[in-house]
């Protein structure tokens, strides 16, 4: 009985893992322990939706149209944005090309998760779904699930 249970971990984290390698979350490795310890429960995934969206919908769709080796999602400091000094962007980063502006976390989280954006490798986007699509009249969004890395996030 245990040695099944663990079977059946050993295959979710191996099949998480390389979702998360296909998304663009590092090397394999770095999505081998992300997995690990999200299995483990040692870190959290939280789940948000990107604010502003319809500002960015012609990167939406375009991102929409490409495979999720080919670009990585990341939360990204604007200490420039005219509106928010603590505005945190939304980007793709398409692989060989650009990078592509989708949205901002929100006000609330971006105040909440303050001390772990200052350090930029502590949260990462581990899964995403890019939501009207398949409705040619919809405005597209974006809903993100992420993690914190560092050791004050768990609790």
């Amino acid at each position: 009985m245990k040695l099944t249970a663990f079977r059946n971990q050993l295959k979710w984290i191996m099949r998480y893992s390389w979702v998360l390698f296909r998304k663009g979350i590092g090397s394999f490795s770095t999505a081998l322990k992300l997995s690990w310890q999200i299995m483990r429960s040692r870190i959290k995934r939280h789940h948000t939706k990107a604010r502003g969206t319809s500002h960015y919908q012609p990167n939406l769709k375009c991102i929409s149209k490409l495979q999720p080796e080919q670009f990585s999602i990341q939360f990204v400091k604007e200490p420039e944005n005219q509106f928010d000094t603590d505005a945190v962007k939304i980007v793709a980063v398409v692989f060989g090309n650009s990078v592509l502006k989708l949205g901002f976390l929100s006000k609330e989280l971006t105040a909440k998760w303050k001390e772990q954006l200052a350090n930029e490798d502590s949260i990462k986007v581990v899964d995403y779904e890019i939501t009207g699509v398949k409705r040619a009249s919809a405005f597209v969004g974006i809903n993100l699930t992420y993690v914190i890395t560092t050791p004050t996030a768990t609790s």
